[in-house]
């Protein structure tokens, strides 16, 4: 009798599991914070779009917290490529994309491209040596912490935006 080895299939079982426990565990912990945090009065006029195929739970969080908690003239969540094609199909050019999370699908860095020259683009992590990798490869120039309370977030998107403006001379 031959043995049957799929340990690698437990093991990717309980890797999935872990990664959704802690994806709803941060949704649930900035939707929190977004119930007590007071409103923060920053960004009227700006457009900012969300992209995310990997963390979700962070993704909503962010979106909600966004949504909820600036004067943001609008926020939107997209998941995938062809989500974010359509957004800008509709006329819509974000001021600031946000990527929560590392990608499964590298290809979506190609929205950089897409907004190219006008959008700021900052990365939503851990900041490890990882991201700070990939930030990096892709000409990501700002990141903040997802490990840190979204209200800190906030105000360094306000001073992000601030110096990208005078970087690039808006």
């Amino acid at each position: 009798m031959t043995a049957v080895f799929n340990d690698d299939i437990a093991a990717n079982g309980m890797l999935y599991r872990l990664k959704a426990y802690y994806e709803n565990s941060m949704y649930e912990e900035i939707r929190r914070q977004a119930e007590i945090d007071p409103h923060y009065d920053w960004g009227h006029g700006l457009n900012v779009l969300i992209v995310s195929d990997s963390a979700l739970g962070r993704a909503l969080g962010l979106f909600i917290y966004l949504s909820t908690k600036t004067g943001l003239n609008t926020v939107k969540l997209c998941m995938d490529l062809e989500d974010v094609k359509r957004y800008l199909d509709s006329g819509m050019i974000p001021n600031i994309l946000i990527f929560v999370g590392l990608p499964k699908n590298f290809e979506i860095y190609q929205i950089i491209h897409m907004v190219s020259g006008q959008t700021m683009t900052v990365m939503f992590d851990f900041l490890d040596a990882i991201v700070e990798l990939e930030c990096r490869q892709y000409g990501i120039r700002y990141a903040f912490s997802s490990n840190r309370p979204i209200k800190d977030g906030t105000l360094y998107l306000r001073e992000a935006f601030e110096d990208n403006k005078k970087y690039n001379q808006y």
